[in-house]
This record gives structure tokens, C-alpha cells and sequence, in this order.
């Protein structure tokens, strides 16, 4: 990678769907060569996917939370399976410290939320923060 691709990926992170044509002038490439750096760096998994940002306060969602929980070993894999299935949960982080998952949650209000934790309760000791504003998301390259 050098500091054109950089460049390319610091303009699909702001905007996907920028046009070949557009990054190509950005970066003084063709439309083509921007289009084989792109198809290089997806092969090469520096790129990953292409996301929609979901504002979920347009669909009633006026609660996001992190909730940390520390699973029961024994009930780990049940755990998973109960996060893929729960609407509620949008991203499953397995990490290391006091407890060795972190959910990003969203809910359409506190008793929503409350449902969620007795239901997490289940698996293990809980501890939530509810966000107020989110700052910036998904600034990596500056």
C-alpha cells in the first residue's frame, strides 16, 4: 500500500459510493486504476465490505447502550447463539479484561432494555453504558 490507496480508502470510508471517476481525479489515476487498487486491496482484505450507516432513532430505537458481560464459560457458545438470534443486539465482542464480552445494543426504550439485561442476566454478571452522543464513528484515516 502506498499513499494513493490510503488516499482512495480515505474517500470510500467517507463516502462508498464515490465514483471511480471522482476518486480517479482525487488521486490523479484513471477510473480503471482506481478500479484495479480497489479490486487489490478487497482481495487482499485491507478492504472488507461496504456498510450503510443506520440512523435507528428513524426506526424508534432512542436507546443505544455497550453492555459488557462476563459469560460463563460453560455458556459461552449458547451465549453466541443467543446474540446472533436477539434483534436488539447489533455488534458481539468477544475481548479480554473483567468481562469477556461487549454488546452494542439498541432499544426502543428503557424497559426494552431492561428486558434485554434480565435476559442477559442468564449468562453472567452485566454492566452497562448508555451512549448519549457518538462524537465521530469511523475516522480511521485522517
Amino acid at each position: 500500500m502506498d499513499n494513493t490507496d490510503i488516499k482512495i480508502l480515505k474517500i470510500l470510508q467517507n463516502n462508498c459510493k464515490a465514483t471511480l471517476k471522482d476518486i480517479g481525479a482525487a488521486v490523479n489515476l484513471t477510473s480503471p486504476a482506481v478500479m484495479e487498487r480497489i479490486r487489490k486491496m478487497t482481495d487482499s482484505k485491507v478492504i472488507e465490505g461496504y456498510y450503510t450507516s443506520i440512523n435507528f432513532e428513524k426506526f424508534g430505537m432512542t436507546i443505544t447502550a455497550l453492555i459488557s458481560v462476563d459469560v460463563n464459560q460453560k455458556k459461552y457458545e449458547s451465549f453466541c447463539n443467543f446474540c446472533r438470534e436477539e434483534e436488539l443486539i447489533i455488534t458481539h465482542h468477544h475481548i479480554i479484561g473483567p468481562y469477556n464480552a461487549m454488546l452494542h445494543v439498541i432499544a426502543r426504550d428503557s424497559a426494552e432494555l431492561s428486558k434485554l439485561l434480565n435476559k442477559l442476566n442468564f449468562f453472567g454478571t452485566t454492566q452497562t453504558s448508555i451512549i448519549l452522543d457518538t462524537l465521530f464513528s469511523n475516522e480511521i484515516l485522517k
